[in-house]
């Protein structure tokens, strides 16, 4: 059973959810009017949200002119996305050496659901069920906690939330696809490598993407 959330909360992670699958832009205006009819809840709990997600850098609060979505630098996504290369490398090859034939049967069914799930083009879907094939490889390089930890420290942070870019999913069904045949077959070296290509080739469109939406 999920547990309880309440309306500030769950409208918290509808606008992360949004931002991090793409739906809401850097920039964009945050309607809460709109919103709160979306969500079919007062506009009370949907400011309370704002006021959580500026606190984690999803949001900007503008005086006289209300929320948007915030603008992530070049630089600073430049930096981030650099950092994860690294990190997540190492995890993969440590991670190698330590997954089990069980750990090897979930990746592979979190994979195809992620397909599925881009196949029915259900973004939020295809998103977490990303993140939780990622952090299934990182969690088994046990003996590193604290490379767990850094880790998850930059998937929360706000610049590494934009997934859904043109050509990510398409790019991000390869690489995986590569991925779990290295370390199928035992070979972490391999897929070490191919996990720092993937995040370069995320990177690479991620920073595209938001030098294309300049000045919009």
């Amino acid at each position: 059973m999920e547990p309880y959330r309440t309306k500030s909360e769950l409208a918290a992670a509808r606008l992360r959810d949004d931002i991090r699958s793409g739906m809401m832009k850097p920039r964009e205006r945050i309607d809460i009017d709109a919103l709160g009819e979306l969500l079919q809840m007062s506009a009370t709990p949907i400011r309370e949200a704002l006021r959580q997600l500026q606190a984690e850098g999803f949001v900007v609060n503008e005086p006289h002119r209300g929320a948007k979505v915030a603008d992530f630098s070049l630089e600073e996504t430049a930096d981030l996305y650099d950092l994860r290369e690294l990190l997540e490398s190492r995890a993969t090859l440590i991670a190698a050496d330590h997954l089990t034939a069980e750990d090897i049967a979930e990746l592979q069914a979190l994979f195809e659901a992620n397909l599925a799930a881009i196949d029915r083009n259900d973004h939020t879907a295809a998103m977490h069920l990303n993140e939780a094939w990622h952090m299934t490889i990182y969690a088994a390089a046990q003996n590193t906690p604290h490379l767990m930890d850094f880790i998850r420290r930059l998937w929360n942070d706000p610049r590494s939330t934009t997934w859904v870019v043109p050509g990510r999913l398409q790019q991000s069904r390869r690489d995986h696809s590569a991925i779990m045949d290295a370390l199928s077959s035992g070979d972490g070296k391999r897929a070490a490598d191919l996990m720092g290509e993937h995040i370069r080739a995320g990177k690479n469109l991620v920073l595209s993407h938001l030098m294309g939406g300049a000045g919009k």
